[in-house]
């Protein structure tokens, strides 16, 4: 069944994937992360980063979010590149800024800001197909949200705007959290 994920990224959309035995004193995109992770696996099924950067480049040119060739791209939180991988379409969606170190940087107002873009993308190109999003802020982006904060600020974010949700949203919660986060209330 196709289905839409959304894996936070940064402003420029990068796809090198740093390892540890790489010597580059600036890393790019951890392996620690959901981009990193889905860049590694992408590559996995014979797609190298130069494929992936021109399709990504390309749906932006696509969607007139850019328009020359620009070498290092630095769009505003909540761009999106969408790409489709199999049955899934795959939201890229601009979370955190990277700084000259490359070290990612956001907030809880960059969280937001994000949630909101995603909501209006999705009503205009989501077809009504399920969508799956992570928990976003809480890791190497720096927005500094704990889970349960992230949780509450998306359901919040999707709440202010319903009529924009035309399919289903599936909120994906690490099994390891679950336990910390206070999803149904006691009356």
């Amino acid at each position: 069944k196709r289905r839409i994920v959304v894996i936070p990224a940064n402003t420029s959309f990068d796809v090198h994937v740093t390892t540890q035995l790489e010597a580059n004193p600036t890393p790019v995109v951890s392996s620690e992360t959901l981009h990193g992770n889905l860049l590694n696996r992408i590559k996995k099924s014979n797609i190298d980063e130069d494929a992936i950067e021109k399709r990504i480049r390309g749906n932006l040119k696509l969607n007139g979010v850019i328009k020359g060739n620009e070498k290092k791209l630095d769009l505003p939180i909540g761009t999106i590149a969408s790409l489709d991988f199999g049955n899934a379409t795959i939201y890229f969606l601009a979370v955190s800024k990277f700084d000259e170190k490359n070290k990612a940087h956001s907030s809880k107002k960059d969280v937001q800001t994000s949630i909101e873009k995603l909501i209006e993308y999705y009503d205009d190109r989501g077809q009504g197909y399920d969508m799956y999003l992570p928990l976003i802020g809480t890791g190497l982006s720096r927005a500094g949200l704990d889970n349960q904060e992230s949780l509450d600020l998306i359901i919040k974010t999707m709440l202010a705007d319903t009529k924009l949700l035309n399919g289903k949203i599936n909120i994906v919660i690490q099994p390891q959290v679950i336990d910390e986060l206070l999803i149904w209330k006691e009356k």
